[in-house]
């Protein structure tokens, strides 16, 4: 009895297939796939391929010993296929992601941001994104600038800004308050403070905005426990400048802002100003900053207890 065996395929062949396999499949998802659900198909695909990959590898030999190799692979593709296709359809039948609200038109906000759709109703788009906007830049001048008076009209009574953890305790109060006490912190430790916009992304009530903070150390800068509010940190003047990017988020209700995050290169900013790598004289002086603050601290505690 002679057994025939099939022309065996070459190692440059299969990554061939391979890539070529990877790439049909790429482009079906693309083609046949509704762009809102690409993104949830194709991670349901992933996970397919990731929790079958060891059934893959137990059955393959026996099935290509009993099957062959091509009839082994049919299989393997029929099996993506019928996976795939059912992830498309729990996709499409969960709901598509929403689309813009009714009545909404497609703003696109300064620079190079996304076409946004705007959920102000009440006011014609444009207007409704120029006000927003308006907004945002008033309130990194009046930061910057010490406005304090301004303030109450920049932001609204209940204003939360999240990165007051490491803010004197005061500005951690809500509303017009807390930003007054996060302004007076930012002035005490910087002079020629300021903010450069790059660009500001309005999506609804929510803003995205990139500056550049530029301003020169004149003060200790402080940090506090998110918890009691004690200093946990100072960090003496060296006399330097910094220039590091930002990424400010806010969120706007009846035409003021009412909440404010924030992600910062601290690290940048640290290195700029010659905190970072402290030299001994400067972890001295950072000791003695830090006994000086926690005394001043202390006293302020007992005259108010």
């Amino acid at each position: 009895m002679t057994m025939t065996r099939e022309p065996a395929t070459s190692p440059a062949t299969r990554t061939a297939l391979s890539a070529t396999a990877r790439r049909a499949g790429k482009h079906a998802l693309a083609q046949r796939i509704p762009p809102p659900a690409l993104s949830r198909v194709s991670a349901w695909d992933w996970m397919a391929q990731l929790a079958l990959l060891p059934i893959g590898y137990t059955l393959a030999g026996p099935l290509a010993s009993a099957a062959g190799a091509r009839s082994t692979l049919a299989i393997g593709c029929l099996i993506g296929i019928v996976l795939l296709a059912s992830a498309s359809v729990v996709t499409v039948s969960q709901g598509a992601r929403p689309g813009p609200p009714s009545g909404a038109l497609p703003t696109r906000a300064r620079g190079r941001g996304k076409p946004a759709w705007n959920r102000v109703v009440n006011l014609p788009v444009s207007q409704a994104v120029h006000e927003i906007e308006v907004v945002v830049r008033e309130h990194f001048r009046i930061v910057s600038e010490g406005e304090l008076e301004a303030m109450d009209g920049n932001v609204t009574a209940d204003f939360l800004n999240i990165r007051s953890a490491e803010e004197p305790v005061a500005a951690r109060r809500p509303g017009p308050d807390g930003l007054r006490a996060t302004s007076l912190w930012l002035r005490d430790t910087f002079a020629d403070l300021g903010f450069e916009i790059h660009d500001i992304v309005i999506d609804g009530d929510r803003v995205a905005a990139l500056v550049t903070m530029r301003a020169r150390q004149h003060g200790t800068f402080l940090v506090y426990d998110d918890q009691s509010g004690k200093v946990t940190d100072a960090f003496p003047s060296k006399g330097r400048t910094l220039a590091v990017k930002q990424t400010h988020w806010f969120r706007i209700r009846d035409g003021k802002i009412s909440e404010h995050d924030a992600v910062r290169d601290d690290l940048g900013m640290a290195k700029q100003l010659g905190w970072l790598p402290p030299t001994p004289a400067y972890l001295v002086r950072m000791l003695l900053a830090l006994r000086r603050e926690r005394r001043r601290q202390r006293r302020h505690t007992c005259a108010n207890a």
